[in-house]
């Protein structure tokens, strides 16, 4: 959901801003102590212009109106790299759409952001379930419930 800008109290603005930055700092330290950093980036691109696109676009649905999130796609496929890229997506509909707002892309941050985070330790839990079920299964389980679950 994209809060407009206007409707929060700068209390509640400044706080979202501060929690997103938190976030955000430790998503980018974690994706320095992993490696393979320059090889991510395409992936993260590509998706996070998926994410763009996917939230753009309306779906009527009589009262309201639907659109794909995919913010736990996100978290399974790029795990830290999540954050950032939904907080890219988030910064370019507000400029290019009118989805959200500059003043609430912090709140808006952590709305959509720590579900992908979520999603993306959901997924890592496969490693623990390897040790109970046949080879295939875990990664599925994870996948379906992080990506689908959040």
């Amino acid at each position: 959901m994209h809060i407009p800008d206007g409707l929060l109290p700068p209390q509640m603005v400044a706080g979202g801003y501060a929690v997103t930055g938190l976030a955000t700092w430790y998503c980018l330290r974690q994706i320095n102590h992993q490696g393979h950093t320059l090889e991510n980036i395409p992936k993260a691109s590509l998706l996070t212009a998926a994410f763009f696109v996917a939230s753009s676009l309306y779906i009527p649905l009589p009262p309201v109106s639907v659109h794909l999130v995919l913010n736990g796609l996100l978290g399974v496929i790029l795990g830290y790299f999540a954050l950032p890229a939904i907080l890219i997506g988030l910064f370019f509909q507000a400029l290019m759409v009118g989805h959200g707002g500059l003043t609430t892309l912090g709140i808006n941050g952590v709305l959509m952001g720590l579900p992908a985070l979520a999603a993306y330790y959901i997924f890592q839990l496969r490693y623990g379930l390897e040790k109970f079920l046949p080879k295939p299964w875990p990664t599925g389980i994870c996948a379906f419930w992080g990506a689908v679950g959040v």
